[in-house]
Formats: structure tokens, C-alpha cells, sequence
């Protein structure tokens, strides 16, 4: 498990590595020696050890005051020219409120973004150019509260939370990932080992939002999301290509699980795209393309638990298992309406129903949606708001009308040229 140090200025620095602090402190007393002895060489004065001393504290205490008044935005850059040599030294410098404006470049360090302070930690032009990289060995992220958004977090290796790990069960710090690419992240040591490769939460009232979460592997369960943190929401996210043995895509406990895109996952025992041993809502998702691999009858496409679910408004489509690829198993105790559970292995909803449920092809606007990853609806689409089998449904799926009545595919310049020879 990741270990999650307290990161105030003075008190965090018994938890860091030695090599860790004495490069921050080092980095603070060189700026702030050098800018005490400018100042005496426009004096005249000459420096001596126990003002310069006095001049570090004072003005360090000074700073932290003023960056927890006024919200200071530190910057780091790839070369360590900014206010900061490393993520985490920025970090250690922060205070409540502050933002850390990170560089352009591919930063090689663990990121702790913990003790419960509200931090917005954010990358100056997004996930593509912007990467906190684990290099295999060791985890990438952790964080309880604050703001982490715009990077590509990858190659993590670790037991739980490779790419991600978000903590503090015990309290409500709301932490919020947004934005970020969360991908190729490792969790497999040994089998059954380990959960959530790309994100591990078990934080109250998380926010885990508008990611791409991709190509993450666990020898365990959850490979793209474990999620046990209590009223907290994965929205908006595409969560694809991930492994494990059981759930590949989402394991969730109590979570709304609403818009996001569940594709092409691999869970070999089950839940092939989500499991939700209890949930909220899972509302407004689109399940394609997610596959199991034993021959037993499971859930190729989403499976929840013995305490239900509210299951409302799903694409649950094109799921296999060797033939026994169920779209959707659900307990007794769950509400199961305006789903559309098409092109599965078998397509009938297992547990309780509803006659508001249709089986159609939901007409998405790219003739092959899993490669393009458009999953917008075609206008005629009965997926469409208005044009369910039930109208009080509304839109069934993550998306909505993107085209008219026709699909549309990506053709070469060859192929084009061909078209009129």
C-alpha cells in the first residue's frame, strides 16, 4: 500500500527519504541566502552566519504566511528552474489554498498530495505534453484532498493504487482527479495479489472525472478503477483496455457511476466491463466491447452485487464471454430500467427487469465506435432522447446525437482516390 506522509513544511520532513530532504532544504536556504546576500552587497553590509540565519527564517515564515492569505501559485518546471526543484518539493512548500502550476516534460518522482490540505495541482498545458512517470518501479500518485488535474500518470508499479491511490477513508476531504490520462500502470506481483492498477480510491466524497483511463493491468481486481470510497462519483471518464482477473474495467462499492464510456475491457473471471457490488447509480454509462474468458456464464458486461444497484439509461452492448457472455446480471434488489442490452453473447437481463428495457443496435455514428472511440448516436438512433421504446426514458448512454441517419468511417487518401477511378 502506498505509504501517505503528512506533508506540512516542517513536520513531513521526517517522512521523507534523506536524499528528498536534504534536496528541498538545501534548495530553500540557497534561495534565500542568495537573496539576503544580494541585498548586503547594495548595503555595503557584510553577511554574518547569525542574520543570515534569522533573515531564512523570518522570511520563510513570511512566505508561508502570505501564501496562506493571499494563495500562491508555485511554479515547477522540467528543469528545475522554478519556485520548486521537483512536484513534491512544491508540494512540501504549499500551503492551504495555494496552486502548483507544473511545466511541459516528464517528471520522475512519487507525487504525495496528503495531509488534507486543499492544494490545486495542475499541469500549464495538459496530459499530452505533461507526464509524472513511475518508470515501473514504484507508484506514481497519492493523494486526500486537493486538486489533481492535467497530467498522463503511467508506468506505476505497486500492490494497490499503481497509478493512483486515493485515501483517508476516515475523513471527508473530497479530493477531485480530473483531467489526467492514467495509463499503463502495473499491479502484478503475485496472483490475487493486488486492486485498482490505474485508480484506487477509498476517500470520502471523491470526484474521479473526465479521465482517460487505459492499458492498465492487475493481477487481482480492478484494472481500470477500485473504488470503495463512500458518496463519492466517477463521471464522465473512458475507461478502456484494461486486465484483470475479475472487473476489468470498474470493481465499485458505493459510488454514482454516471456518462462514462467502459470499453473494451478484460476481467477473465467476470465483469468484463463493470462490477458493482453496491452502487448509488450507474446511469447514462455506455458498456461495449468488454470480454471474460472462462466458460462459465458470467457477466461480460456489467454484474452487480447481492445489495443492487439503481441501473438506468446503459448502452450495455457487443460483450462476450466464449458464448457465455451475459450483458447484464443483476440482484434481486436492483432497479433496472431503460437499459438497451444488444449483441451479447446473451442478451437477456439476468435478475430483475423492466419493460421499459430494449435490445436494438443504439446506431452509434462511427461504423466501428471501438476504434475511432466515437459513441456519439446517430439522429435515428433508439437510443435517442425521443426516440425510445419507452419515451420518459430519454437518452440511453454516455452520449448523445452526433450525426444524422448515416454512419460515417475514416477513409485514406487512397481509398478515396479509388472511389473515383
Amino acid at each position: 500500500m502506498l505509504t501517505r506522509p503528512v506533508v506540512g513544511v516542517s513536520a513531513s520532513n521526517e517522512n521523507l527519504n534523506s536524499w528528498e530532504r536534504v534536496d528541498i532544504m538545501r534548495y530553500v536556504d540557497n534561495q534565500a541566502i542568495s537573496s539576503r546576500l544580494g541585498e548586503q552587497r547594495l548595503s555595503g553590509a557584510r553577511p554574518t552566519r547569525r542574520a543570515s540565519t534569522r533573515w531564512i527564517l523570518g522570511s520563510f515564515l513570511l512566505a508561508a504566511l502570505a501564501s496562506s492569505a493571499e494563495g500562491r501559485t508555485w511554479i515547477v518546471e522540467a528543469d528545475g528552474s522554478g519556485d520548486a526543484p521537483t512536484i513534491q518539493a512544491a508540494i512540501l512548500l504549499a500551503q492551504e489554498g495555494d496552486d502548483i502550476e507544473v511545466g511541459p516534460g516528464v517528471y520522475r518522482e512519487t507525487v504525495y498530495l496528503t495531509g488534507g490540505r486543499n492544494i490545486d495541482l495542475h499541469s500549464r498545458l495538459g496530459p499530452a505534453v505533461t507526464a509524472i512517470d513511475g518508470e515501473g518501479t514504484r507508484p506514481v500518485l497519492g493523494l486526500d484532498a486537493g486538486i489533481v488535474q492535467g497530467f498522463t500518470i503511467r508506468n506505476g508499479y505497486a500492490q494497490t493504487g499503481a497509478g493512483v491511490f486515493i485515501g483517508q477513508a476516515d475523513q471527508v476531504t473530497s479530493p477531485i482527479l480530473r483531467n489526467n490520462i492514467i495509463e499503463n500502470n502495473r499491479g502484478t506481483l503475485y496472483p490475487d495479489c493486488c486492486v485498482g492498477s490505474g485508480v484506487y480510491n477509498i476517500a470520502v466524497g471523491a470526484r474521479i472525472e473526465g479521465n482517460i483511463i487505459r492499458h492498465n493491468e492487475v493481477f487481482g481486481v480492478g484494472g481500470g478503477i477500485w473504488d470503495a470510497g463512500m458518496e463519492s462519483s466517477i463521471l464522465e471518464n473512458t475507461i478502456s483496455f484494461n486486465l484483470a482477473e475479475s472487473s476489468g474495467g470498474v470493481h465499485s462499492f458505493a459510488s454514482s457511476v454516471r456518462g462514462n464510456l467502459i470499453l473494451g475491457n478484460f476481467g477473465r473471471f467476470g465483469g468484463g466491463g463493470a462490477t458493482l457490488v453496491s452502487c448509488v447509480e450507474f446511469r447514462n454509462n455506455t458498456v461495449v466491447g468488454n470480454t471474460t474468458a472462462n466458460s462459465f456464464l458470467n457477466a461480460a458486461g456489467v454484474q452487480t452485487g447481492s445489495f443492487g444497484c439503481v441501473l438506468e439509461q446503459n448502452i450495455i452492448a457487443s460483450n462476450r464471454g466464449n458464448g457465455r457472455g451475459i450483458g447484464l446480471i443483476a440482484s434481486e434488489f436492483s432497479t433496472v430500467r431503460c437499459n438497451d442490452v444488444w449483441g451479447n453473447d446473451i442478451d437477456t437481463i439476468s435478475g430483475p427487469s423492466d419493460p421499459s428495457n430494449f435490445s436494438a443496435d443504439p446506431l452509434f455514428c462511427a461504423a466501428e465506435p471501438l476504434l475511432s472511440l466515437n459513441f456519439l448516436l446517430r439522429s435515428n438512433s433508439p437510443c435517442a432522447a425521443g426516440n425510445t421504446p419507452t419515451p420518459s426514458c430519454g437518452q440511453v448512454g454516455a452520449r448523445g446525437v452526433g450525426c444524422g441517419t448515416v454512419a460515417t468511417a475514416k477513409r485514406g487518401w487512397g481509398e478515396v482516390k479509388q472511389l473515383f477511378r
